[in-house]
Parts: structure tokens; C-alpha cells; sequence
């Protein structure tokens, strides 16, 4: 063994020794590097992709939508240790107050089937985990409230994605439409007349929604015909008017005049 040896020897030791004296000092230096990594992403987050980068992508939104769509999936930023996801938000009513019992759901993108299901706790909160990747849909409801949809939402490995939902006040009536076959939609509590907003889903078929002096009777006037696949959302100054309701016709009626099942859904806002 040389004497150098010895010597580098002995300075490893005396650099061990007063390394491990001092463990506390070494876990608050780690502490503090990793809240000074965090803060360093967090103003390139808010300074160059937030405050510049995005806003010049905006620009692009309807020009070039490719490249607008390109960037927000390469903009994503994840925890590249998970393989899941979660969501999770907070539903409140009109006037920021929490709703408790709000029914969140999540569902296939592709074929509607149901991931997942939840509901709102007192606080209004609610959470899903351990999501896989993929294109979903997501939904809130409650009776009593309009629902809230949000279609093709896509999820990656490691995000946290985060919603406030706001309900409104209002109803909601739905069902499905046998192949020439007619429906009859239950007024009760809904005011279809001056100034409403109405909101007419339907999938499956052609439906035509009009007014009826009984239920399920076919048609004898105007009626207003919704095609497969498509939401309207209409304001309305008259929605009486429009399927034919009056004294007389005072049932709401829906006919399917496709050729397979149909599926409607009504929402109605104000609330009688």
C-alpha cells in the first residue's frame, strides 16, 4: 500500500464523517433544490408557454388546425411515472353554492360505454382515479338542474385534469322512441312558452316533437323535426308556438320517424 493510499483514505473517511453529522442539513438541501426545480418549471410554464407560446397558437386555431391540435397534445404536461389519470372539480349552483349528490359520469368517447360513475360529496366535490388513456365524454346532472356535457375529452397517462361545473336551474325530460312509435313528454313543472331555453338531443333516428290534444297521437300540425346526432340549443320567444301547443293541444308529443330506436332528450330552463 502506498502512503498516498493511506492519505486518500483517510480523507474519504473524515468527508464521510462529516457528511453523516449533519443528515438533517442534507435532507433541507434537497428540500430546498426541488422547490427551487418546481419553481423554475412553473415560470417557464407561465412565462413562455402560458404567456407567449399559447397565445401565438391561438392565432392558429382556425387557420391551420392541424398544427393548433398538434401543439395542445404536445403541450400536455404529465407525470411520466404514472400510467393513469384521474379527474376531480367541484359542481356549484348559480349563486357559488356547492350541490351535494350531483351525478358524475364518465364514458367511452367511441361507444358510449360507462367508465366510471361518482357523486358530488356536501363540499360539492367530486374525484375519479386510475383512468386509462383514451377519448372520453364527461357529464353532470342532478334532478332539478340542466345537465352539463363535455364530449371528447382526452386523457393522458399522468394528468390530473380538473373541472368547476356550474348547474343552472331547470328540467329535463328523456326517453326512447320505438320505430314508428310516439312518445308522450310529461309536462308537469315545465313552462315550454315565452322566452324559453330549450335544448333537444336526439340520437338514433329523425324525431318530430309538436303539440297534441292527447298523448301519443300522431301529429296534426306543425311540428319541429330533429335529426340524429345533433344538440340545439335555441332561445325561443314562443316554443308553444313552434310545436303547436295551445289551450287545446296541451300534450307534448314525440314521434320517431326513422327506422330504428330513437333517444330523446329535453332540457327546459327557467322552471315554471
Amino acid at each position: 500500500m502506498r502512503a498516498g493510499d493511506v492519505t486518500d483514505l483517510q480523507t474519504s473517511i473524515d468527508l464521510f464523517r462529516t457528511a453523516s453529522q449533519k443528515p438533517r442539513q442534507a435532507l433541507i438541501t434537497k428540500s430546498q433544490a426541488t422547490k427551487q426545480a418546481d419553481t423554475m418549471v412553473r415560470d417557464v410554464v407561465t412565462n413562455l408557454l402560458v404567456g407567449q407560446l399559447d397565445k401565438m397558437v391561438n392565432t392558429l386555431k382556425f387557420s391551420n388546425q392541424d398544427f393548433y391540435s398538434g401543439y395542445k397534445q404536445a403541450r400536455e404536461i404529465i407525470d411520466l411515472g404514472s400510467t393513469t389519470a384521474k379527474i376531480r372539480g367541484t359542481v356549484l349552483d348559480a349563486d357559488g353554492m356547492p350541490i351535494k349528490d350531483v351525478e358524475f359520469i364518465i364514458l367511452n368517447a367511441v361507444t358510449g360505454a360507462k367508465i366510471a360513475t361518482t357523486k358530488t360529496d356536501v363540499d360539492g366535490k367530486y374525484g375519479i382515479t386510475k383512468l386509462a388513456v383514451g377519448d372520453v365524454d364527461l357529464s353532470w346532472a342532478k334532478l332539478g338542474y340542466l345537465r352539463v356535457e363535455e364530449k371528447g375529452v382526452h386523457i393522458s397517462a399522468g394528468k390530473d385534469l380538473r373541472r368547476k361545473i356550474v348547474l343552472q336551474k331547470g328540467v329535463e325530460r328523456e326517453g326512447n322512441v320505438g320505430m314508428n312509435s310516439i312518445a308522450n313528454i310529461d309536462t308537469n313543472g315545465i313552462n315550454p312558452t315565452d322566452g324559453a331555453m330549450v335544448k333537444i338531443v336526439v340520437t338514433g333516428t329523425a324525431l318530430r316533437f309538436y303539440g297534441s290534444t292527447m298523448p301519443n297521437a300522431a301529429p296534426m300540425g306543425s311540428y319541429l323535426e330533429v335529426v340524429p346526432g345533433i344538440g340545439v340549443e335555441m332561445t325561443i320567444e314562443n316554443f308553444a308556438a313552434q310545436l303547436g301547443v295551445s289551450d287545446s293541444n296541451k300534450f307534448v308529443n314525440v314521434q320517431n320517424v326513422g327506422t330504428v330506436q330513437g333517444y330523446y332528450r329535453v332540457s327546459f330552463s327557467p322552471v315554471s
